[in-house]
């Protein structure tokens, strides 16, 4: 597969799996002090991308991801992901997160490894936007999972273009 732009690799660390493409700091930082970081992970494809505790990233793109797993284990300062023209790809965090963007995806599935991680952003919980996306899966543990088709779902006679229509998802009243 091919890793992100503008990237380094280094050892693995921790529970990543074999053939991962990891990212640490160690790996990133060269001997200099490290300093929080946005990455992008772009054109990613038969891949898997392990972002380990210990990186410091302030946010995280993926764009025009194909059939991908990225498992984020570091912290975002921002506490927000952005997914754009992704097929197949699986963002799974061990991370918290509050926002999750999703434009252009089909068949991408947002997935909090653990359900005690996605109850940590309460009071309101993590929210999902999407925007002219197909086959969006939010897996927020402990079977509660739901998928959405922005385009199937757009309210026709709004004024606003089906891919025009932006959707939240977020879990309501629940624990």
């Amino acid at each position: 597969g091919r890793r992100g732009e503008g990237a380094s690799t280094g050892a693995a660390r921790g529970p990543e799996p074999r053939g991962a493409t990891t990212y640490s700091s160690t790996a990133t930082s060269r001997g200099r002090k490290h300093t929080p970081q946005v990455v992008t992970l772009a054109k990613c494809a038969n891949a898997t991308i392990f972002l380990a505790k210990d990186l410091k990233l302030v946010k995280l793109f993926l764009e025009d991801c194909a059939d991908c797993v990225i498992r984020l284990h570091c912290a975002l300062v921002t506490s927000f992901v952005e997914a754009s023209r992704c097929t197949g790809t699986t963002l799974e965090t061990a991370a918290l997160l509050h926002t999750v963007q999703c434009d252009l995806c089909e068949r991408l599935t947002v997935r909090w490894l653990k359900p005690e991680v996605f109850d940590a952003a309460a009071p309101d919980g993590p929210r999902v936007y999407s925007a002219a996306c197909r086959a969006l899966t939010v897996d927020a543990g402990r079977g509660r999972t739901a998928t959405a088709d922005n385009l199937d779902d757009a309210v026709a006679g709004s004024g606003v273009a089906a891919d025009e229509q932006q959707f939240v998802t977020q879990l309501v009243g629940a624990a």
